[in-house]
């Protein structure tokens, strides 16, 4: 059950990708359809839009990132399946990624496709931010991040739990 619907945004956003990295691009419209019906890493209903609702999102940082030096570190912190990791992998060959989570099955899926893909400037840990491992990363990202219950959110003076409340009111 191969999907490539939207495939097509990505050579037209992103034309300096060369052969290679458009083949490993496209071969994601086959894994993960097929690693999910096995370990669900995206809903069953958004698998179809694959390219434009995870593929090309977890791009989007590198439209601002333009080119990258070499051999930098990036961890991306709550990979679940390989978002925005795996793809920045592919776009950045030249720098490393450590892709962190705490479910292992879902690690699973994004190694394993990481593996099918060839994709050697990637490594992953299974835990949280507290057990990463890694001291020379250079930039840190997720594509979702929770703000933790009673911490303060940075745009108010407010703890979150109070901001949860009124929410649910």
């Amino acid at each position: 059950m191969a999907t490539h619907e939207g495939f097509d945004l990505i050579e037209k956003y992103f034309p300096t990708l060369d052969a290679g990295q458009l083949e490993a691009f496209r071969r994601l419209g086959e894994l993960y359809p097929e690693w999910n019906e096995r370990i669900n890493v995206i809903s069953r209903r958004d698998i179809e839009y694959l390219y434009p609702r995870h593929v090309l999102h977890s791009l989007s940082i590198a439209r601002f990132l333009g080119t990258l030096p070499a051999d930098i570190e990036i961890l991306d912190l709550g990979t679940g399946g390989g978002f925005p990791g795996i793809p920045l992998a592919i776009a950045y060959p030249q720098c490393r990624f450590l892709l962190l989570d705490r479910i292992a099955k879902k690690l699973k899926v994004a190694s394993e496709i990481a593996s099918e893909l060839g994709l050697k400037n990637v490594r992953f840990q299974h835990g949280d931010a507290g057990e990463c491992h890694s001291k020379c990363r250079t930039w840190n990202m997720a594509r979702i991040l929770k703000i933790m219950e009673n911490e303060k959110h940075p745009l108010d003076d407010r703890k979150n739990d109070e901001i949860t409340e009124k929410r649910e009111k």
